[in-house]
């Protein structure tokens, strides 16, 4: 991954790991995001890699809530 920041193309990018609701089926999600912030303009941004780390974890939190509904919906008959 490039190092350097896109938006001023001066600051270096340094990983951070964030939290993000999403709404999903009633509930709302605290989800970690990974993103890059620019140490010199304070800009954010995200590489393919983690955007696509980001979806992965976002789609896992969904299928495990859905899951855990389904089984306590089998378990109330």
């Amino acid at each position: 991954m490039k190092n350097t920041c896109p938006i001023c193309d001066t600051g270096t990018l340094c990983e951070r790991l964030e939290y993000q609701t999403v709404p999903y089926k009633g509930f709302q999600l605290n989800v970690p995001v990974t993103l890059s912030r620019c140490g010199h303009c304070e800009s954010n941004s995200v590489s393919g890699i983690q955007l696509l780390k980001n979806k992965q974890t976002c789609m896992a939190m969904k299928a495990s809530l859905t899951a855990h509904l389904n089984q306590i919906t089998a378990s109330s008959f």
